[in-house]
């Protein structure tokens, strides 16, 4: 079954005409900072957030009756969507061009955890409910063994996808969205056709910070904190689950 999500991808054909889909898409790692991306980004369009998935605890995939759904208005949706054989012929099939969002993993880990040790809910594994109460070590090893694997899952699929040319993406590292957010923002509207100055840009990034946290979904979002706060041994732990992969640069994500 999991070969058959993967194979025969050269029945799958790439769409480089000019852009004309209704959707704009953003695949992410999860603690990757998509939601305040995106809020930028919709604010900037004047065009609603809307998703296009079954539910939020099956959103490794996309779900084809709400794609339909979408009339002629621009819409934008973001999800930690997996680049499986389904999910590309959706992507090819509506012409969709995915942004793909990439972050470091020992940051995302750092992240993930101070979100899980709120709500105890993830979709991709199960919580238990004395998590909270585990030392800062103790809740890293269980996030490095169950979260790490979906990560590089996640990495490994959209990459292939990119390599073999099956569709059009562009793919965005946090670090660099970090580092100059009017630019990353630019870059990522003039993908899908869009210019803006950069002056518009930082307004309406302005006008997002300004938003409660509980909508705007800012966390602290600190580059290297994985390295200030992982051990040395739970570093290595997480590098050596891309040892399997050798065609592979994992640099961005490490």
């Amino acid at each position: 079954m999991f070969n058959s999500l993967f194979k025969n991808r050269g029945n799958l054909q790439r769409d480089d005409s000019t852009f004309n889909s209704k959707y704009l898409y953003i695949s992410a790692f999860p603690k990757s900072g998509s939601s305040f991306i995106s809020l930028v980004m919709a604010d900037l369009l004047k065009i609603p957030i809307k998703n296009l998935i079954f539910s939020h605890y099956r959103e490794q995939d996309l779900y084809e009756p709400k794609i339909t759904e979408i009339n002629d208005t621009l819409i934008l949706s973001k999800h930690h969507t997996l680049a499986t054989n389904p999910n590309i012929e959706l992507f090819v099939k509506y012409q969709i061009k995915p942004i793909i969002l990439i972050r470091n993993i020992p940051d995302v880990i750092i992240s993930l955890r101070d979100h899980i040790a709120k709500t105890l809910i993830w979709p991709h594994f199960f919580v238990p409910k004395d998590f909270g109460e585990w030392e800062n070590a103790k809740q890293y090893d269980f996030l490095i063994d169950l979260a790490t694997p979906w990560y590089i899952f996640f990495y490994v699929s959209w990459t292939k996808a990119i390599q073999d040319k099956i569709l059009v993406a562009k793919m965005i590292n946090y670090n660099d969205f970090n580092t100059n957010s009017p630019q990353v923002i630019k870059e990522t509207l003039e993908f899908y056709g869009f210019n803006f100055n950069l002056s518009s840009i930082e307004q309406s990034i302005n006008n997002i910070k300004k938003m409660p946290r509980n909508l705007n979904r800012i966390n602290k979002g600190e580059i290297n904190r994985g390295q200030n706060l992982l051990s040395n041994l739970q570093i290595e732990k997480i590098k050596a689950y891309t040892k399997h992969y050798h065609d592979i640069d994992f640099s961005p994500i490490l």
